[in-house]
């Protein structure tokens, strides 16, 4: 479709058509948002000596009547936020990798996502990293999480997965807890001898210059800022980026260590 007027400079490409039951004619048609993913769009069809005319005079529509299927829908969104007290996870989730299902746990603590620490060097080779992607034009996530189960090596925590990455993570060594912000691997801030048994870590992310700002709490209620700004890319091609709670090990006997988090809460904010 020749028209970017909705989110220059992108245009709208690739999808399929369909005709309802009182003969309209819509197509659903897909629009990049760069590192935000992709986006669905609904458009009119009209024929034109025999040919589909996408859009309203040609051009994208951004605020239009919803096709007429005979009755009232309610307003539905995906799934965003989890309380971790269901058996199963919500379709929102997916695993970065196959995931090694003895590793995690929805039952052994009832309301908490258990996740046992795989090994890595680093967080792209992090098995176990549960994702769901970031929405546009702006969202935000915050995740509460408990380390008292935390062993020598791990790095758990909660961030933003796409190449390159960061996060903010709690790292213990040698018996000591520390509060890190990692921007795709490099460490950007420190906050050393962390003694509290829970932390609250929270991302923005917006589509204005594609950049995620990192946050944390030792109290749940006053988030600080840490480290500084991931500028958001696709180095994984079509992928959107996604938030993310992991929990790796950098030794071997870290692996019997685990976090337990309390909840996932999303605003578009």
């Amino acid at each position: 479709m020749n028209d970017n007027s909705s989110y220059p400079p992108n245009g709208l490409h690739q999808g399929g058509m369909v005709q309802l039951k009182n003969g309209d004619w819509w197509f659903v048609i897909m629009q990049d948002r760069g590192p935000m993913g992709r986006v669905p769009c609904l458009v009119p069809v009209t024929w034109v000596e025999g040919w589909p005319m996408l859009g309203d005079c040609g051009k994208d529509v951004v605020t239009y009547s919803k096709p007429s299927v005979g009755k009232k829908s309610k307003l539905k969104s995906p799934a965003t936020t989890d309380e971790f007290n269901k058996r199963k996870l919500g379709l929102q989730w997916q695993w970065n990798h196959n995931p090694d299902n003895t590793r995690w746990s929805l039952n052994e603590r009832k309301g908490y996502m258990r996740l046992r620490a795989s090994q890595a060097e680093t967080l792209k080779e992090a098995r176990n990293t549960l994702t769901q992607r970031v929405q546009g034009p702006n969202s935000e996530g915050t995740v509460e999480m408990e380390v008292t189960g935390m062993k020598d090596g791990n790095v758990a925590g909660f961030g933003i997965f796409e190449f390159p990455y960061a996060y903010v993570a709690v790292r213990k060594e040698y018996g000591v807890r520390t509060i890190i912000m990692c921007n795709d691997d490099r460490e950007m801030e420190v906050v050393e001898n962390f003694t509290g048994d829970h932390i609250w870590i929270r991302v923005r992310a917006t589509d204005k210059d594609f950049s995620a700002l990192f946050y944390y709490s030792l109290d749940g209620v006053h988030f600080k800022r840490i480290g500084n700004a991931l500028q958001m890319g696709l180095g994984l091609p079509w992928t959107a980026n996604r938030f993310a709670l992991f929990n790796f090990s950098t030794t071997e006997p870290g692996v019997d260590g685990y976090v337990d988090f309390n909840w996932f809460r999303f605003t578009d904010k």
